[in-house]
């Protein structure tokens, strides 16, 4: 995350020594760098005859400390404001982002801790109220393990290539808290989806080299 954008960009090769890949400044707020993070996801995605011959799930997941701006650049590559974001931590609960094409509406749902749902699904809306902490019962999405949002491109007033492309390939954007949450998510679940996922976008402060805790969980 690099806000400063000129300022900062020599702070960035010192994540080289973390021996994580290629480092990539970015600031969704001035939409700087956003193409890089992009031509990286088209480089992860299979071709269209891998997808024919392999039905694996992509699932990236986004993951950080508290307020490093993970929702505003998951955002940022959708092309659309789909999650909620602040200059305060909003996302409480692992979100899972799915994407459809058949007009039939965004739907999401709760899932909980034994891997059961809700006994009704909520509406979309109110979903997005449960991920964002303050606007919701702090705590209460500590009963889930996470949620799924499925957003249908087909409502969109205008075509968002970018969605169309992550909804082709079957993708699966998951949005995690970030560890030492202020809200009382499970950082059990976010080591989880780090295991499971098919890729990882670490985000940290280009001015704040550390995160060491969560570098060794990528690596193990």
């Amino acid at each position: 995350k690099a806000d400063n954008f000129g300022k900062e960009s020599d702070d960035i090769y010192e994540f080289y020594n973390l021996g994580l890949g290629e480092p990539m400044a970015i600031s969704a707020a001035n939409a700087k760098g956003i193409g890089d993070v992009l031509d990286k996801v088209y480089e992860m995605l299979p071709s269209i005859d891998a997808l024919e011959d392999d039905n694996e799930i992509i699932k990236v997941a986004v993951i950080g400390k508290p307020n490093v701006g993970k929702s505003s650049l998951t955002n940022a590559i959708l092309g659309e404001d789909i999650l909620p974001t602040a200059s305060r931590p909003c996302t409480s609960v692992c979100t899972e982002l799915r994407f459809k094409n058949d007009g039939t509406g965004h739907v999401g749902r709760a899932i909980k801790k034994d891997g059961t749902p809700t006994e009704s699904d909520y509406d979309f809306n109110n979903l997005i109220k449960m991920i964002d902490g303050p606007t919701g019962a702090i705590g209460q999405c500590a009963a889930y393990h996470h949620i799924e949002l499925e957003y249908d491109i087909a409502q969109l007033e205008t075509e968002n290539q970018n969605l169309n492309m992550l909804c082709a390939a079957g993708v699966v954007i998951v949005d995690c808290p970030g560890y030492e949450s202020p809200y009382a998510c499970s950082e059990d679940i976010i080591d989880e989806y780090i295991s499971k996922a098919t890729h990882t976008f670490w985000m940290n402060p280009v001015t704040k080299f550390g995160g060491l805790a969560e570098v060794n969980k990528i690596k193990n």
